[in-house]
C-alpha cells in the first residue's frame, strides 16, 4: 500500500466544463464492480469514464496500464485487501450525501467566475484513492479521494499518518482542497521546467491560500492552519520566520526539503523546532499577499491570478518592510 501526502498531479484528466457542479459518485460505480465483478459494470467505467478509470489505475493506484490485459482483476484484487475493503464501506456511509459540499463549492465557484469570467468551472468526481491523494486535478476535471476525508480520529488513519497529517483529512477541507489544487493548476507558474526558489513559491502559494480564503468566506489563518495550536504558533512568530525566511541564502533556496518543511504542513520535518511551525510559509506568504492586495485595492483577483511578476508583490508588499 503506498502512502502520501496530498500531491497536484496536472494533466491527467481533460472533460468538458459544466455550469454547475455535481459529484459525479465515480466511487460507487467502482465498488459496484469490485463487489459483482459485473464485466458490464467494468465496459462502463472504460466508455463512460475512461480518462477517470486510467487515472485511478495508473497515476492513483499505480497498478499497472489501465489497457493491460487483465488489469481489471488486478484492480478486484487491490481493492479487496481487508483494510481497503472496511475503507470503501466505511466511505459510503460517511459520505452518503455530498450536497453540502456541492453547495459549498457552487458558491465559491460562482464569486470565482464573477470576477474572473473566463474561468472553467470544472466537473468533479469522487473516488477511492487507497489513501495515496487527496485531489487529482485536469484541466477541467477534480477528482476528491474521500477516503482522505474520514476525520483526524479515523481509526486507520493512526496507522499509516502523523498528527499533523490526520489534521488535514476533516470532511470540511473537501471544498477548500478542491480550490487550492485547482487553482494551482490553472494559475501554475508562467515558466515551467524552471527551479522554482522559496519565495517564488511562496508568492505563488500565497496569492492562491489568500484567493481561497476569499472564496469560501473564511479568515486566511483557517485556511493556512488547520489545529488551534498551530495557528497561535504561526500568529505569535510572524516577525521571527519573516526575518528567517527572508534572508537571501533562504529566500533564494530550491532546496525542495527546505521549500516542503516550510510550505507543507502535512510535511515531517519542520524548519523551526516547534512540531507547530510546519507550513507556516503559506501563512506568511498570505500575508504578504494580503498585504499587497490591501495597498493595492485597484487589483482585482483576476488580475492577481494572473500575474507573472512575483517581484512586484515583494517589492511593494508593505508586510516585507
Amino acid at each position: 500500500m503506498i502512502m502520501s501526502a496530498c500531491r497536484l498531479d496536472r494533466g491527467i484528466i481533460k472533460e468538458d466544463a459544466s455550469s454547475e457542479v455535481k459529484f459525479v459518485r465515480y466511487d460507487r460505480m467502482v465498488n459496484d464492480y469490485i463487489n459483482t465483478g459485473n464485466v458490464g459494470i467494468w465496459q462502463r467505467m472504460n466508455m463512460e469514464f475512461p480518462r477517470e478509470t486510467r487515472a485511478l489505475i495508473e497515476d492513483v493506484l499505480k497498478i499497472g496500464p489501465a489497457d493491460k490485459e487483465g488489469i481489471e482483476d488486478s484492480l478486484r484484487s487491490y481493492y479487496a485487501d481487508p483494510t481497503l475493503t472496511q475503507l470503501r464501506m466505511d466511505v459510503a456511509r460517511r459520505f452518503e450525501d455530498m450536497s453540502v459540499y456541492e453547495a459549498d463549492l457552487n458558491a465559491a465557484f460562482t464569486r470565482l467566475n464573477n470576477e474572473c469570467p473566463s474561468f472553467v468551472i470544472p466537473k468533479v468526481y469522487t473516488q477511492v484513492s487507497a489513501f495515496n491523494q487527496s485531489i487529482v486535478v485536469g484541466d477541467s476535471l477534480i477528482g476528491v479521494s474521500l477516503d482522505k476525508y474520514l476525520g483526524a480520529e479515523y481509526p486507520a488513519y493512526k496507522k499509516y499518518f502523523y498528527e499533523n497529517q490526520r489534521a488535514t483529512m476533516e470532511s470540511a477541507r473537501i471544498v477548500q482542497d478542491c480550490l487550492f489544487f485547482y487553482l494551482n493548476q490553472q494559475y501554475a507558474f508562467p515558466n515551467k521546467g524552471h527551479k522554482h526558489t522559496l519565495g517564488e513559491w511562496m508568492v505563488q502559494q500565497g496569492r492562491i491560500g489568500w484567493v481561497v480564503s476569499k472564496l469560501i468566506c473564511k479568515k486566511p489563518i483557517d485556511v493556512a492552519a488547520y489545529q488551534p495550536a498551530t495557528k497561535r504558533w504561526y500568529t505569535s512568530h510572524e516577525r521571527e520566520v519573516w526575518a528567517t525566511m527572508s534572508r537571501p541564502e533562504l529566500w533564494n533556496s530550491t532546496d525542495s526539503i527546505k521549500l516542503h518543511s516550510l510550505m507543507m504542513t502535512s510535511d515531517a520535518h519542520p524548519y523551526f523546532k516547534d512540531p507547530h511551525s510546519r507550513g507556516v510559509g503559506l501563512w506568511i506568504a498570505m500575508r504578504m499577499v494580503g498585504s499587497y492586495m490591501e495597498h493595492h485595492p485597484q487589483v482585482s483577483i483576476d488580475s492577481l491570478l494572473r500575474l507573472h511578476d512575483f517581484a512586484q508583490i515583494t517589492k511593494e508588499c508593505q508586510y516585507c518592510k
